[in-house]
């Protein structure tokens, strides 16, 4: 292989704030949870494990864990130490050096700080008492102001009449801001490590030399009770791949043969275009 190149097609966001019951969200945050060393762990301001955090903590059993998914979960955070090594020989491996990848790491921090905030009143929302901690070690990690976070939180600028007027966010929109934040910041994280890749691998040279070899990797097909948007997005994207399926493997192939006079038994098989125009 010369050079290669990748891209993000769709990132499931929505699983950084949210992850389907019994499902844990992204593995890098286990891993960087029960990965790093005391040293690193001090510096990052990261005071527990998966469940001192609301995006990591598994949904509630509504009852004391048994002896079976205690050891389950020990399991896990063996598997997830040693997971932290994999990731980081392999950011090491396409590049990236120490430095870079340590604001990675300081990265996916601050989103686990930024998701244990809470907010008081109904109306004009504020941080809740008790979470100043998270919110300042988001703030530093991010290199940011505190105040400056405060305010992106739990006010938003509108604009009327020609002037700016700064508006309070009820508690109920200032949580869905902090995740909508936490999400997009994930997001722009993941698009700067695949740009590092792709950087490390020379993928200007495709320019050069168009000839390709294209590799997908697909994602699941679900249905859920609660089907979020951007699952939504992804049944659609695979309908569509299973329509190109069937037109390159059964239309063409057939249409083929019979231009070229070639005898075949009729293959049956089904149709999703009804689907497609559906959505």
């Amino acid at each position: 292989m010369a050079t290669m190149t990748l891209r993000t097609y769709l990132l499931e966001k929505v699983r950084v704030v949210s992850p389907a019951p019994n499902e844990r969200t992204y593995h890098v945050f286990y891993a960087l949870l029960a990965g790093v060393d005391d040293e690193q762990r001090k510096e990052l301001m990261l005071g527990g494990g998966a469940d001192a955090y609301r995006y990591t903590t598994p949904v509630e059993l509504g009852r004391p864990p048994n002896e079976a998914e205690l050891t389950l979960y020990r399991e896990e955070v063996k598997r997830d130490k040693v997971a932290m090594g994999e990731v980081s020989e392999a950011l090491a491996h396409v590049g990236m050096p120490k430095y870079d990848q340590w604001q990675a790491w300081r990265t996916l921090a601050a989103a686990l700080h930024l998701g244990n905030l809470d907010f008081a009143g109904e109306d004009e929302a504020d941080i809740k008492p008790g979470c100043e901690e998270a919110l300042l070690a988001a703030s530093e990690l991010l290199g940011l102001e505190i105040a400056q976070v405060r305010q992106v939180l739990v006010t938003r600028c509108i604009k009327a009449a020609g002037e700016f007027i700064m508006k309070p966010n009820s508690r109920e929109e200032a949580e869905v801001l902090r995740d909508s934040i936490v999400k997009a910041v994930y997001a722009r994280l993941f698009d700067w490590i695949v740009g590092r890749v792709n950087d490390k691998n020379g993928s200007g040279a495709l320019a050069a030399n168009p000839t390709f070899i294209g590799l997908l990797d697909v994602f699941g097909f679900e249905i859920f009770e609660v089907n979020s948007f951007e699952q939504l997005c992804i049944n659609f994207t695979n309908e569509m791949l299973q329509a190109h399926f069937t037109t390159v493997l059964f239309r063409q192939e057939l249409e083929l043969y019979r231009s070229e006079g070639v005898p075949f038994k009729q293959i049956r098989f089904t149709c999703n275009a009804v689907l497609i125009e559906l959505i």
